[in-house]
């Protein structure tokens, strides 16, 4: 029981990070960065030209980490089962209200995260049975 709890909660370790950068990428790039917005309106021709590249390449970095995301739930339906792709999926689900909080208000102020949005945080741990469940018991 005890190997199954270690084994669990190392593969828990590697959704997390696998699936918390994946929706990263994914929603960075729908949340448009009203900097770079504001740059693209005004500023010199050098400037607008810069800044619509940027939102260009923000585009296909959409499109290309939605088909990462896509082909990792994928790979873990096959290799795996369902439950995992339902645990990596309540991962990157879990992470997005918070994700989407960073980028409007800027990661140095992730200290004032309002509480409704840390509880986003220990949310990551409804996977931990999932996964435990689809790795020993399906």
């Amino acid at each position: 029981m005890i190997s199954e709890l270690a084994i669990t909660f190392f593969a828990w370790l590697a959704l997390v990070l696998i699936s918390v950068n994946l929706i990263g990428m994914f929603v960075r790039g729908l949340a448009s960065n009203p900097e770079i917005d504001s740059l693209a309106l005004e500023g010199t021709d050098v400037v607008k030209k810069v800044a619509r590249e940027h939102q260009s390449a923000e585009r296909r970095m959409n499109v290309f980490a939605m088909i990462l995301i896509i082909v990792y739930l994928i790979a873990l339906f096959y290799f795996w089962n369902i439950g995992v792709a339902i645990a990596a999926i309540t991962i990157m689900v879990v992470r997005i209200p918070a994700l989407l909080w960073e980028i409007k208000h800027g990661r140095q102020n992730i200290k004032h995260l309002p509480a409704p949005y840390m509880l986003t945080i220990p949310a990551m741990f409804l996977a931990f049975p999932i996964l435990w469940y689809a790795l020993y018991r399906m």
